[in-house]
C-alpha cells in the first residue's frame, strides 16, 4: 500500500484547442521533470485515443521513462449505430471523461489511501506537493481540491505566480462523492462535483472560493500549455477552441465508424 497514487488521465490531442505535438512534449517534460515523491504511485492511463501513431508515440515514451501506464480503447463496435447517435451520446462514448476518473478513483483505492487526479498535462512542482501533504497531514478531510495554475514548461523553473484557476481534486478512501458519469466532457463535467463540494460559481475567481466543510484547498498543481499563447490567455478564447475541437472530434469519430461499417 502507498499513501498516494497520482493519476494521469491522457486524451486526444485535438486542434486547434492544441498546437500539433503539444501534447507530446509537455508528457516528456513531466516525465523528465516531475520530482520522484515519498510513498507514492504514478499512473498514466491512455483514454480512448483515436490516431494510432499518436499513441505509440505516447506509449513509447512512458515505456522510456518505464512509467507505469493503462490504455482503455476506443469502444468501436458499441458505436456501429452512430448515425443515430448526437453529439453528446458520442462525446459520452469516445471521450467517455467522467467515467474514466470514476473507474481510476476506485482503481488507485485499491492500493493507495488517496487518489490524486489531474488531467495529463499538469505537473507538481516540489512545493506546489509539499503544501498539497501538509494540508492532508494537518487537515484531515475525505476530499481536497488542488488549484491549478497555468505555465509555459519554461515557467516551471521560476517561482511560480499564483494565479489559481479551476482547482483538481484528490479522493481519501472513504470518500463517497464522484462525478457524473452522465455529462460529457466539455460541459462543465468536472465544475459540476466541484459545486456540489462547495465551490464558487463565479468564473473569474477560478472557482476557489469555498462554502462548508467538504473540501479543503490545498497546495497547487501547474498546468502546462498546449495551445498557442492566445488561447491559453483567455478563457473564452480557451472554451471556443475547444468547442472546435470537439466538432472536429465528433466528425473523425462518425468518419472512422463508418469506414469501419464498410468494413464490415
Amino acid at each position: 500500500m502507498s499513501k498516494y497514487c497520482v493519476i494521469r488521465i491522457i486524451g486526444n490531442e485535438n486542434t486547434p484547442r492544441d498546437k500539433p505535438g503539444s501534447r507530446l512534449k509537455a508528457l516528456e517534460f513531466i516525465l523528465k521533470h516531475e520530482p520522484k515523491f515519498p510513498d507514492t504511485e504514478k499512473l498514466f492511463v491512455l483514454n480512448k485515443l483515436i490516431d494510432l501513431d499518436y499513441q505509440a508515440n505516447v506509449e513509447r515514451l512512458l515505456t522510456a521513462y518505464k512509467t507505469r501506464y493503462g490504455v482503455a480503447e476506443m469502444p468501436w463496435e458499441a458505436m456501429k449505430d452512430i448515425a443515430r447517435m448526437s453529439d453528446n451520446d458520442v462525446n459520452l462514448h469516445a471521450i467517455g471523461i467522467n467515467q474514466a476518473r470514476n473507474s481510476l478513483i476506485d482503481f488507485a483505492h485499491k492500493t493507495s489511501d488517496y487518489a490524486v487526479l489531474l488531467d495529463g498535462d499538469c505537473i507538481f512542482t516540489k512545493q506546489g506537493w509539499d503544501e498539497f501533504t501538509a494540508t492532508v497531514d494537518k487537515h484531515p478531510s475525505k476530499y481536497y481540491s488542488i488549484p491549478m495554475v497555468r505555465i509555459k514548461p519554461t515557467d516551471y523553473f521560476k517561482t511560480v505566480e499564483r494565479k489559481y484557476e479551476e482547482p483538481l481534486l484528490a479522493f481519501r478512501k472513504d470518500a463517497e462523492m464522484r462525478f457524473d458519469p452522465g455529462i460529457p466532457f466539455g460541459k462543465q463535467e468536472k465544475l459540476e462535483l466541484l459545486y456540489r463540494l462547495g465551490h464558487d460559481k463565479e468564473m473569474d475567481k477560478g472557482h476557489c472560493q469555498i462554502t462548508g466543510d467538504l473540501t479543503r484547498l490545498a497546495g497547487y498543481v501547474c498546468h502546462l500549455s498546449t495551445g498557442i499563447e492566445s488561447v491559453e490567455s483567455d478563457q473564452m478564447d480557451r472554451l471556443i477552441a475547444r468547442e472546435i475541437s470537439l466538432h472536429k472530434l465528433y466528425l473523425q469519430v462518425r468518419y472512422r465508424v463508418a469506414d469501419l461499417v464498410k468494413a464490415g
